[in-house]
């Protein structure tokens, strides 16, 4: 049982980034499931292919996409105070 676990996993990817996951299902990926936690937390699921890979490392590469993302956070700290 444990190995048809292991098995399982080597075919999905998991994240918790919600921008990844946004980028993810923009760029044309089905979400295979959802697990919400407690709180804000939760874990998406998507199946783990080629086109999976070639979109993450796009995704870890764009330098603009970062920089928003970066003072998108810094914005959403200012609001905070």
């Amino acid at each position: 049982m444990v190995l048809r676990r292991v098995f399982i996993l080597k075919e999905i990817y998991f994240t918790h980034s919600l921008n990844l996951v946004a980028y993810l299902m923009s760029e044309g990926l089905e979400l295979q499931g959802i697990h919400k936690q407690s709180g804000k937390n939760a874990t998406f699921y998507f199946e783990r292919n080629d086109k999976l890979k070639f979109l993450i490392n796009q995704y870890n590469q764009d330098l603009k996409l970062k920089l928003f993302l970066s003072n998108y956070k810094k914005i959403k700290e200012m609001l905070k105070v």
